[in-house]
């Protein structure tokens, strides 16, 4: 038990997430959705035309932009590739060193 009159409650739960795989994945996945919006604003990309590039619905694209925590590798390669990106997938140990691949098309 931890003695929240020692340590803030916050950063007591804070620590508790930071180790939680559905509260790092939901980050992630709001990381990428902010990269894909502004990769389809500096290219004047509308979720209409994003569809059509992946040969999808635009219901896909609104499940895609709006549902993150449910993205696949696989999701995340075809927008990558319908917006001409990269996706860079990688760890880094607990010193920072990284780990990295890129996707390159």
């Amino acid at each position: 038990m931890v003695d929240l009159r020692t340590k803030g409650a916050l950063d007591h739960y804070y620590e508790e997430y930071q180790r939680d795989p559905d509260y790092i994945a939901e980050g992630l996945a709001i990381h990428f959705i902010e990269d894909v919006l502004n990769l389809m604003e500096e290219q004047g990309v509308t979720r209409d035309e994003l569809a059509k590039r992946m040969g999808v619905s635009s219901a896909y694209i609104s499940k895609l932009l709006n549902a993150p925590p449910n993205l696949t590798l696989r999701s995340v390669v075809r927008v990558a590739i319908a917006l001409d990106a990269n996706v860079f997938l990688g760890l880094r140990n607990s010193e920072g060193s990284r780990h990295a691949r890129t996707l390159r098309h």
